[in-house]
């Protein structure tokens, strides 16, 4: 029986390591015909490319001969091996070799993600390996992180307002303040800075909106976020009118304008005593006039002498409380305090009246005649005028009509921001 013998004979090349595949080092390669060694038209390239995107890495080589083109990824200090003389050598489907010429083994990456950013080699096994870097850059819309819907700041302190934005290359970011106006639509205003972090100083009522970021790198769709930002405050009371006069038996209507957030407990007091609407007589009622705005109304529907005195419209929260006094007094008609003499007949003033609407089952009620200020009280003094925007009708012959300007100061960031609102107020005598 014969025997046979297999012999096995193993060729070991020089190598080079690169990653997970070993490029095999050509030191007697065949070279072209005048005897040139491979080259590349550049040492290096940049190439940019918007995320999803295909994009091509160029690699042109002359004079290869017969050398192998190796392409590589360079990640973590360690080049892995994608393609060997056009072979794809990973598991990524979305690599391939585009040669529309003989020189040229380009790069084809399908559907680019941002985790392909990175450096690529196009190496020829000489001895030793050169190699083509291209840095790859991969460049995407803009998007927020850590956002928040709303933020509560207390008056006084100051907030911050972060809109976190990512993107290639970096978006810039402009902020927007979104306000509601009295014509039904938003009010957009723009501010000038950029920066992705709005700080709003020593934060008052008015600064109470919404705030929108707007990130835009010129890469796709720009990336947006509204904030709410609800600012606390002590309640502040207003009296439209301080003295009212009313005739015994009739119904009159005291209101106090309360403005507050949060809004806690408001009632009021006769001298040092709460009124409630368990007793008929009162009728106790809250409505809105506008955001974080109340009007508090005492109805008494038969006026008696026990009634007339002074009554306190109280308004009280976490944050603080305030309370103002108005007066109830009896009203004589003027005809009744008619006098006449043989040589003179004299009048007292006339009283003047006010209309109240009838959305609220009004009636008309006179008010006492009044000064420009009360007695003991001048424009200066803070309680005399608490609420920004206020007009104080003065008692004239004619009709007129009387503007209130109330200046709203809202610093955001470096810049103060100034509202200027006018309230206009007709008064008739």
């Amino acid at each position: 029986m014969d025997s046979k013998v297999v012999f096995i004979i193993l060729l070991i090349l020089p190598s080079t390591t690169r990653g997970c595949f070993r490029i095999p080092i050509q030191k007697h390669g065949h070279h072209n015909a005048i005897g040139l060694k491979p080259s590349f038209d550049v040492p290096e390239a940049t190439v940019t490319v918007v995320a999803a995107q295909t994009v091509v890495l160029p690699c042109s080589i002359n004079d290869l001969g017969d050398f192998q083109v190796i392409w590589q990824r360079r990640k973590n200090n360690e080049d892995r091996s994608l393609t060997v003389n056009g072979r794809r050598i990973t598991d990524d489907t979305r690599m391939s070799v585009d040669r529309p010429f003989k020189k040229e083994w380009n790069l084809s990456i399908r559907n680019v993600r941002m985790s392909d950013e990175g450096v690529y080699l196009c190496s020829v096994n000489t001895d030793p390996v050169t190699s083509k870097m291209i840095k790859l850059t991969v460049n995407y819309a803009p998007r927020l992180q850590g956002t928040v819907s709303q933020v509560i700041v207390s008056e006084g302190n100051t907030l911050r307002l972060i809109c976190n934005a990512t993107g290639s290359p970096t978006p810039r970011v402009t902020w927007y303040r979104i306000s509601d106006t009295n014509f039904g639509h938003d009010e957009k205003i723009k501010y000038t800075a950029e920066g992705e972090v709005l700080v709003i100083h020593n934060a008052t009522r008015y600064c109470q909106d919404i705030y929108e970021c707007v990130a835009d790198n010129g890469v796709g769709p720009q990336a947006s976020h509204q904030t709410k930002v609800i600012v606390h405050y002590a309640p502040r009371v207003h009296l439209p009118n301080k003295w009212i006069s009313q005739s015994v038996g009739k119904m009159t209507i005291l209101e106090c304008e309360i403005s507050a957030n949060p809004l806690a407990g408001s009632y009021w007091l006769k001298e040092v005593e709460e009124i409630g609407s368990s007793k008929k007589k009162y009728d106790v009622q809250m409505y809105d006039t506008g955001d974080s705005e109340k009007v508090l109304s005492l109805t008494i529907h038969s006026v008696q002498k026990e009634d007339f005195g002074e009554y306190t419209c109280v308004s009280e929260n976490t944050l603080g409380h305030d309370a103002k006094s108005m007066i109830l007094e009896e009203y004589v008609d003027p005809a009744l305090l008619k006098t006449t003499t043989t040589t003179t007949t004299t009048t007292t003033e006339a009283i003047e009246a006010n209309m109240i609407p009838d959305g609220h089952s009004r009636k008309l009620i006179t008010s006492k005649p009044q000064a420009d200020s009360p007695p003991g009280k001048s424009p200066q003094d803070p309680d005399y005028n608490r609420i920004s925007v206020e007009s104080r009708v003065v008692k004239s012959s004619a009709a007129s009509i009387h503007i209130g300007i109330a200046v709203k100061y809202c610093q955001i960031g470096f810049q103060i921001v100034t509202v200027i609102s006018y309230v206009m107020h007709a008064g008739y005598s």
